[in-house]
């Protein structure tokens, strides 16, 4: 159990930086493309690594997501039975999970949907859209 705890709150430091970053990103014009530059996913193209700093929002939510699905995981570790309800305690997070990190990447590719990217940012191509691909 504490291998899950230490993994635990490595997920929720990683969901801390996401949220900080998210906000600076929405609140900061200027913090945008140094962000865009360190974007660490160095392996995909310059205008997808603008697209992921878009969706910062969106992967913030995934990330605590992720951290309360391992805290069910966490929690009900050690259990050989599992009720439905502990099934469906722990489904919950693992769909936002599963949402907000196609959302993100929705907003990297299409810049979609606009809700979620920050205003100064919502007339930027995605990195997959026709408009991108003329610059």
């Amino acid at each position: 159990m504490s291998q899950g705890i230490f993994v635990l709150l490595l997920i929720s430091g990683g969901a801390v930086f996401n949220t900080w970053r998210a906000v600076m990103v929405a609140r900061r014009p200027d913090l945008f493309e140094p962000y865009a530059q360190q974007e660490p996913l160095s392996i995909f193209s310059p205008r997808f690594r603008r697209g992921m700093v878009r969706g910062s929002a969106p992967m913030a939510v995934a990330s605590w997501a992720l951290a309360a699905f391992m805290c069910t995981a966490v929690v009900m570790g050690g259990r050989t039975a599992v009720s439905a309800d502990s099934l469906l305690i722990a489904a919950i997070p693992l769909a936002v999970l599963v949402a907000g990190f196609l959302m993100a990447i929705s907003v990297a590719a299409f810049n979609r949907p606009k809700w979620c990217v920050p205003r100064y940012l919502r007339d930027e191509p995605g990195a997959w859209s026709k408009r991108a691909k003329q610059h």
